[in-house]
């Protein structure tokens, strides 16, 4: 947590990692690991999903910049974080009373506002800075990705193509940042129709996306 984080954000991280009735692999932070980006790079069931998906196992999510990806759990049924998190309390049993669970959800809105940490080095951060940002990539890459109707595929692609978009704002070359705002919403608009299993939602975010970026690039001398 930054300095200035809340008390109640503070004291919702010691939720957060404490383990609960049942054994240590029922806690947050068993599964969601903040020493390593709050992910376990493994797969389980935690009663989300819906139709053909629903009681099926998920890889953990990461909740660095989860706060940009509404709607929450894997079938989408919440709006924001604070009723996501409510939801965990319930589902393992992580949180005792009201404040507790005020706590625990504000810790988790806290680490989602943070962003993914930067590269290692510092000739890697040079790279990334001086890298010439194509949009049409990511639309290439997003139509490819949503012909397998797969939202953790798109999970993997949209941050990437977003962290790219936002990098590129105030380079001489770039577009005005109303612009890449746009891009950035729609590039999130479909990840979040693909939570939700709305794959022909996201392939229309994916067209509209493609039709800002060609109009930028006709108005370019």
């Amino acid at each position: 947590l930054a300095a200035g984080a809340p008390a109640a954000a503070r004291r919702g991280e010691a939720v957060f990692r404490r383990p609960v009735a049942g054994g240590p692999e029922r806690g947050c932070a068993t599964c969601h690991r903040p020493e390593d980006h709050f992910v376990d790079r493994r797969v389980h069931e935690v009663g989300t999903g819906r139709g053909a998906r629903a009681g099926m196992a998920f890889e953990t999510p990461t909740l660095l910049g989860a706060a940009a990806t509404p709607p929450y759990l894997h079938d989408g049924r919440y709006d924001t974080l604070a009723e996501a998190a409510d939801y965990f309390a319930d589902y393992f049993g992580v949180a005792r009373s009201a404040a507790e669970r005020a706590d625990l959800a504000a810790y988790v809105e806290a680490v989602a506002g943070g962003a993914a940490p930067a590269p290692e080095t510092e000739a890697e951060a040079e790279a990334e800075a001086e890298a010439d940002v194509y949009p049409e990539t990511a639309a290439v890459l997003l139509e490819v990705v949503l012909e397998a109707d797969d939202w953790m595929l798109t999970r993997m692609a949209v941050p990437r193509a977003t962290t790219e978009l936002d990098d590129w704002r105030g380079a001489p070359d770039a577009p005005d940042g109303a612009a890449l705002d746009r891009w950035i919403r729609l590039l999130r608009r479909i990840e979040a129709r693909t939570k939700v299993q709305d794959f022909d939602g996201a392939r229309a975010a994916l067209a509209e996306y493609r039709a800002a970026v060609a109009d930028w690039r006709r108005s370019v001398p």
